[in-house]
């Protein structure tokens, strides 16, 4: 994969860069995964927090923590 990579939301409103290779990549087939997309699955990269930089108007992130 190339790094940094980027990408955002389609509005354009809210975009992202990773300066670092994905941990992990897959996709969750849970119900709370479907309920929270509205689809059959929900896409998943695992990458070291600093390694992210989000901007604009984010109204809500989602991340978890495995200590």
């Amino acid at each position: 994969m190339k790094i940094p990579f980027t990408g955002g939301c389609m509005c354009g409103a809210v975009r992202y860069e990773c300066a670092a290779q994905p941990l992990a990549m897959g996709n969750c087939h849970c119900r709370d995964c479907q309920r929270a997309t509205g689809t059959a699955f929900a896409a998943a990269v695992v990458v070291p927090r600093g390694a992210v930089a989000i901007t604009g108007e984010v109204n809500q992130i989602l991340c978890s923590d495995r200590r």
